[in-house]
């Protein structure tokens, strides 16, 4: 979780900065392709307490917010997010 919030801020930097290169398009992609997948397991686990899980949805949603405040300031990251989008070799 630490890792991909970290991944996730250097992306934001990278855009903020109008640095946005291929890798960085690739790790915005990865992130959001593992926090989906994260919070579908979370949602669908039945063992953890509802303490652990709602802690691990709220980390998650919170990833989730800062992706797609970035991805409102570069509109090819936007189109990543898409339920179609072409997954890149690299992610």
């Amino acid at each position: 979780m630490s890792l991909l919030a970290r991944t996730v801020r250097e992306v934001e930097t990278a855009v903020e900065r109008r640095r946005v290169t291929p890798e960085v398009r690739t790790k915005f992609q990865v992130v959001a392709l593992l926090v989906r997948e994260e919070a579908a397991r979370v949602k669908g686990d039945s063992q953890p307490s509802q303490t652990n899980r709602s802690e691990r949805l709220r980390r998650l949603d919170g990833i989730a917010a800062i992706l797609a405040k970035t991805a409102v300031r570069d509109q090819k990251l936007l189109s990543l997010l898409a339920e179609d989008a072409i997954v890149s070799d690299a992610a």
